[in-house]
């Protein structure tokens, strides 16, 4: 099993509610290069304390240097 670890600040490119769901695309593209659909990226969401830990979202599709994520919101 190949892992990679890339830490990069992502550029938000859209954010887009789909029913129930969230389309959350972002341009990274050390990451948007290497990884592939299916693979999870943990994503940091604040500067802060809170929440405490990063967000861990599958990858639904990437596209040249963007990365798209498809999910719903669920608790804080």
């Amino acid at each position: 099993m190949n892992f990679m670890k890339y830490e990069e600040m992502a550029q938000v490119v859209e954010i887009t509610r789909r029913g129930e769901y969230v389309l959350f695309v972002v341009r990274a593209p050390r990451i948007a290069h290497e990884a592939q659909p299916g693979q999870f990226v943990n994503i940091r969401v604040s500067d802060s304390l809170d929440p405490l830990l990063r967000r861990p979202l599958s990858i639904a599709d990437r596209d040249g240097d963007t990365l798209r994520f498809l999910f719903q919101i669920r608790g804080k």
